[in-house]
C-alpha cells in the first residue's frame, strides 16, 4: 500500500509541475532547469538519508550480540538501503539521459 501511495504522490506532483509551467508561460528550458533543480536536491536529500541508514544498520550489526532476529534485520535494513541508492542512481541516470534526448 505505500508502494502505491509513494507513487502516486511521485506522479501527482509531476503532472502538478506541468500544470504549473503551462499557467504561467515558463519555456521548456526553464521547466527542465527547474526540474533538474528540484531532481538535484531529492537526490542530494535520498543519499543524505541513505547514509544514515547505512549507519544505523550498521549499529544493529554492532550491538546484535549474536541474535539472528537482529542479525536477520540488519541485513533486510542494508539491503533495503542499497536498493533505494541503486533506484536514485538509476532515476538520476534516466532523467540526464532523457533530458540529452530532448536536447536541453
Amino acid at each position: 500500500m505505500k508502494k502505491y501511495f509513494l507513487l502516486l504522490i511521485l506522479i501527482s506532483l509531476f503532472s502538478f509541475s506541468f500544470i504549473y509551467a503551462e499557467e504561467n508561460n515558463i519555456s521548456q528550458g526553464d521547466f527542465f532547469n527547474l526540474l533538474s533543480r528540484v531532481t538535484n536536491f531529492l537526490f542530494n536529500v535520498l543519499i543524505a538519508v541513505s547514509v544514515f541508514f547505512v549507519l544505523l544498520a550498521a549499529y544493529n550489526f554492532l550491538f546484535s550480540e549474536g541474535d539472528p532476529e537482529k542479525l536477520g534485520a540488519a541485513k533486510k535494513n542494508l539491503f533495503y538501503c542499497v536498493i533505494a541508492i541503486v533506484i536514485a542512481l538509476f532515476a538520476k541516470g534516466s532523467a540526464v539521459i532523457i533530458m540529452q534526448l530532448m536536447g536541453v
